[in-house]
């Protein structure tokens, strides 16, 4: 009987071992990686400047930190995190050994618009040891897509003969100049990445078999039929062009222009 109730206990015994080992396996297999942040290389969270005549103020309450296992994944390793922008630094927790993209955005209103105005991004390891991963956090862009027709016709009806365009993407500052390859006119729409934050005009020309200029469209906020918001596809946030802003598409950080609302039509001259 003793030697029963011994080999039962030692059974016990070696079960609760193996359970103790088992949570120990499991904690080992994660790690924590702590990333800090900065505003333009200032441990702040505003940033101010001018523009034209526009004074600019942005104050940023929340950072939303997002990590990848790649740079360049849609899908994030969790849930993006949001926290508050003053504490500086975060540990994402729950990591498992090995390289990530860890994106950090810092949120602001700003004219009624809640948008990630300044981004940074880090390349990790985890376990991090005594590694220290800082981001200072810069202006971040946006992106548009022109789409151009005519008020009648095709690209190639006799009426219009039109093969190619060139679309000009001009900012108030004189920097912020974009000017397009030649497209296919057949194209129908065409799309510009990393835009500095800006209010544009947008002009679109239509060129001949010849290489003549024989077309020409100007962004007008009566081209798209009903003026307003679109949908943000990065933050979900709504953004419209000003329409006291004599036409100018206004791009901005964390935002894309959708086709529909960057539309124009070219006019024989």
């Amino acid at each position: 009987m003793k030697r029963i109730t011994i080999m039962i206990m030692a059974i016990f015994v070696a079960a609760a071992l193996m359970v103790t080992l088992s949570c120990d396996t499991e904690e080992e297999e994660t790690h924590s990686v702590t990333v800090k942040w900065d505003i333009g290389g200032v441990p702040s969270c505003k940033s101010e400047w001018d523009r034209e005549d526009e004074h600019i103020s942005l104050s940023f309450d929340k950072v939303r930190i997002t990590v990848f296992e790649n740079k360049g994944d849609s899908e994030p390793v969790h849930d993006a995190i949001t926290v508050e922008c003053s504490e500086h630094q975060y540990t994402v927790h729950q990591l498992e050994r090995g390289t990530y993209h860890v994106q950090i955005e810092a949120m602001a209103d700003f004219q009624g618009q809640y948008l990630p105005y300044f981004e940074g991004s880090l390349e990790i390891v985890a376990p991090a040891d005594d590694t220290e991963y800082a981001a200072s956090l810069r202006l971040s862009t946006g992106s548009v897509e022109v789409e151009w027709g005519f008020e009648r016709g095709q690209c190639n009806s006799s009426r219009n003969m039109v093969k190619n365009v060139i679309i000009t993407l001009e900012g108030t500052d004189v920097s912020n100049m974009i000017e397009s390859e030649s497209i296919s006119c057949e194209q129908a729409q065409y799309s510009f990445e990393d835009m500095t934050w800006d209010l544009y005009k947008l002009t679109v020309e239509g060129f001949n078999e010849a290489g003549e200029l024989t077309h020409r469209g100007i962004y007008e906020e009566d081209d798209l039929g009903e003026s307003g918001p679109h949908s943000d596809t990065n933050t979900g946030a709504d953004t419209a062009v000003d329409s006291n802003r004599d036409n100018l598409l206004d791009i901005r950080p964390g935002t894309h222009i959708a086709a529909d609302q960057a539309y124009v039509t070219l006019m024989p001259i």
